[in-house]
């Protein structure tokens, strides 16, 4: 087994294994000391995000941004933590890696080659990595994420930090509740409103599923 994961064709998945075992070890290491890892990405990786202000006109403002949008409502971002989110992510590419290359191996005793491999099983990875974290929100505890009710969420303050939030395509937003924690939040805008790009103040309004509904502020 060992030998089989040490193969120079399998050093993108064997990579991905690794980090996803130090990601582990930094959590253990961090709950010791008193602070998660997980804690300490998901309030350093958004404030990072959100000073990355994009000044796009809403009107003109398209492609790239907003699909960047969808891509992480799709894949369910901010429903989790971000630690969690970059395990399901590596677990997904390591273990669908490594389960085609020894099929390969299996059949004709030849893997493919490491390139080839992961360009075929980064985009294959994304459903499975989908339906894994709205699995993992599902069943993850909510009172270690959340203190209060997500209905409590209407009318707060909030500021997109990921991607551009348009009609049908969601963006990640960070709002702070009355105790002052932290919540990353997916929201589109209200009808009468258009596109509304990175760094953009916002209120929401409503709560449709796991959408915010919001308007600029």
């Amino acid at each position: 087994m060992t030998e089989f994961i040490g193969l120079s064709a399998n050093w993108p998945f064997s990579a991905a294994l690794l980090l996803m075992l130090l990601l582990a070890l930094l959590e253990v290491v961090g709950l010791i000391m008193g602070t998660g890892f997980s804690d300490l990405m998901d309030s350093f990786l958004p404030d990072m995000d959100a000073d990355l202000d994009v000044d796009v006109d809403a009107d003109t403002a398209s492609g790239p941004s907003s699909m960047l949008g969808g891509l992480f409502g799709w894949l369910r971002l901010g429903e989790v933590p971000a630690a969690v989110s970059l395990v399901v992510f590596l677990a997904s590419f390591s273990g669908l890696g490594l389960g085609l290359q020894a099929t390969l191996i299996s059949i004709n005793e030849d893997p493919m080659s490491a390139m080839a491999a992961s360009l075929i099983v980064l985009p294959a990875c994304l459903p499975v990595m989908r339906i894994l974290t709205g699995w993992l929100a599902r069943i993850l505890p909510q009172d270690e994420t959340e203190s209060v009710s997500s209905e409590s969420f209407i009318g707060k303050s909030a500021i997109i930090i990921m991607g551009q939030a348009t009609s049908g395509s969601a963006a990640q937003a960070k709002l702070a509740d009355e105790y002052g924690r932290d919540h990353y939040i997916m929201v589109e805008p209200a009808e009468e409103e258009h596109a509304i790009p990175q760094g953009t103040d916002v209120i929401v309004l409503e709560q449709k599923n796991s959408i915010y509904i919001v308007c600029r502020k």
